[in-house]
């Protein structure tokens, strides 16, 4: 089984040793507002090599509920996060649902058409 909250991290540093400096990777990524990992399960490796793929899944759903981002270089910078708001529209698809901005000592609603 899988736990109740899925955090993914991207390694966005790196490190050029010919220059010896730090890197920020800032290549353009997206991502989904839901996630189905039931392929990933042992449950769902089973099924794929048994070769039933149409064999009914059951789905292990995990919704988006925040992004933390980072602005500046690899040597300094400032985080800021996207959060749902979870205690309105919790049901409700996250581009329907209440998102607000955290930075520093402010926090706004925030629009995902922005």
């Amino acid at each position: 089984t899988l736990p109740p909250a899925l955090i993914v991290h991207l390694k966005r540093f790196d490190y050029d040793y010919q220059t010896m400096t730090r890197l920020k990777v800032k290549d353009y990524f997206e991502f989904p507002f839901s996630l189905d990992m039931e392929p990933y399960t042992v449950e769902g490796l089973h099924r794929r090599e048994n070769s039933t793929p149409d064999a009914p899944a059951q789905q292990e759903l995990y919704s988006l509920s925040g992004v933390l981002v980072h602005s500046g270089s690899a040597d300094a910078g400032h985080y800021y996060s996207f959060i749902r708001d979870s205690a309105q529209n919790q049901h409700a698809p996250p581009t329907e649902a209440t998102w607000l901005q955290f930075d520093d000592t402010s926090v706004e609603p925030y629009s995902l058409s922005s």
